[in-house]
């Protein structure tokens, strides 16, 4: 499987339909800010029959509550686990809270 990444509508457009899953990155690339408003445009032009991703800046289960209740079902999350001493103990927790 491949996860087809963009970072706005001008590279949604460019989706090949053999592609079953796409993932949005939060993070400006340019200037690292991290805007989880990017996912929840983003969802409403995706192509039927894909699985949307929503990546980058993640950490709260209020984040991953507002994007699941857009239609986000996976998650791509790293930075908010590896900053913690345990990162499975944090992830844990995070699944526990959701």
């Amino acid at each position: 499987n491949v996860l087809f990444e963009v970072h706005d509508a001008r590279e949604l457009e460019k989706h090949h339909p053999a592609i079953k899953y796409v993932g949005v990155n939060n993070r400006d690339l340019k200037t690292f800010q991290v805007d989880t408003r990017r996912s929840l445009e983003l969802i409403q032009q995706m192509p039927l029959g894909v699985v949307p991703v929503s990546e980058s800046g993640l950490s709260t289960p209020g984040e991953i509550g507002k994007l699941s209740a857009a239609g986000y079902r996976l998650f791509l999350m790293g930075e908010a686990f590896m900053k913690e001493k345990d990162p499975g103990a944090a992830c844990n927790l995070l699944m526990e809270k959701l």
